[in-house]
Formats: C-alpha cells, structure tokens, sequence
C-alpha cells in the first residue's frame, strides 16, 4: 500500500467526455504529475452510450435520493415543514446532502452493479479480448465485436 501523498507506480487512465474544464492543458499536467495518470476522453456527444453514469449510476442515485426524500417526509410534520418556509435553503441542503451520502453508500455497496456498469459501456475492456460479449452499448440489440 503507497504511503499519502505517494504516486502510485502503476500510470492510470481517466476516462472522461469533453467538458472544457477537463480538457485544458492545466488539468492534464496536474493528473500527470500529481495523479500519474493520463486523461483519455471519449467521443464528443455520446456520454450517455459510453459513460458509467449515463448507463446507470446516475438514474440509480436519482431514484435512491428520491426514496430518501420519501421517507423523510413520510415522518411527522415533515411535509409540512417541505411544504412551507419552515426550511431554510441552507436546511434543504442539508438533507439532499445528507440524502445522497445514503445513496452513493448504496451504490458503492454494489460492487457487482458498478462494475457491470463499466462493462456494458466498453471501459472494462481486456487487452485479451475477453469479456466483449459482456459490452452492450445503448442502441445495439447484440453484444459489440471488437476486432483484435
């Protein structure tokens, strides 16, 4: 295990779409000194066929926050105090904060989910070819046959 503040040794990839902010000069030389890792970025316009969270993290955490607004307004005088100024904006805050602490806890508990999640959009991919059958991009009604 590397010490804090160490670089790992192994260089990484961090795959990410084409955000202004991710794609500056500045950004990129802080990954690779500070990160050791090199920034790769997808096709422009297709993050939601190619991206983990537009496959299904990101619906999986609106639910998840949802479910926990539910239930936090199914107690006492809760909807009420929703409903009325009694809930100051720093207050709403607070809870959707706290709301999504208990849904990402839950996705992060699902191990399995997420790493379907970055099978199915190709970012799992092995140098060997296998599991390609497992890469099922949105919009294809079969399994993607990547050439080696």
């Amino acid at each position: 295990m590397r010490e804090r503040g160490e670089l790992p040794k192994a260089r990484s990839i961090l795959i990410m779409d084409n955000l202004h902010a991710q794609t500056t000069d500045e950004f990129k030389e802080y990954l690779a000194k500070h990160c050791n890792t090199l920034a790769w970025y997808g096709p422009s316009e297709c993050t939601d066929e190619v991206q983990p969270v537009d496959a299904g993290a990101g619906r999986f955490l609106k639910v998840e926050v949802g479910r926990q607004m539910d239930i936090w307004l199914e107690q006492s005088d809760n909807p009420e105090r929703w409903e009325t100024a009694s809930l100051t904006a720093s207050d709403r805050r607070v809870l959707i904060t706290q709301w999504m602490g208990v849904a990402m806890a839950r996705l992060n508990s699902q191990q399995a989910y997420r790493y379907r999640l970055f099978e199915k959009c190709g970012m799992a991919m092995t140098v060997d070819g296998s599991g390609d059958d497992r890469i099922t991009l949105e919009g294809l009604d079969k399994p993607y046959v990547y050439l080696r």
